[in-house]
């Protein structure tokens, strides 16, 4: 399972994911949305 929170904090440290975390992404399941999401709040508040 991907933390997307790991993710989160990357961009927050000014990070460039890496293209397999990038489409991993693009690749999460519909049951790992509300994780991203989450992460992705994360990032823009």
């Amino acid at each position: 399972m991907i933390d997307y929170q790991d993710f989160a904090a990357k961009a927050l440290r000014d990070e460039t994911l890496t293209r397999s975390e990038c489409q991993a992404v693009l690749d999460t399941p519909d049951e790992q949305l509300l994780g991203l999401l989450q992460a992705a709040f994360t990032v823009r508040s």
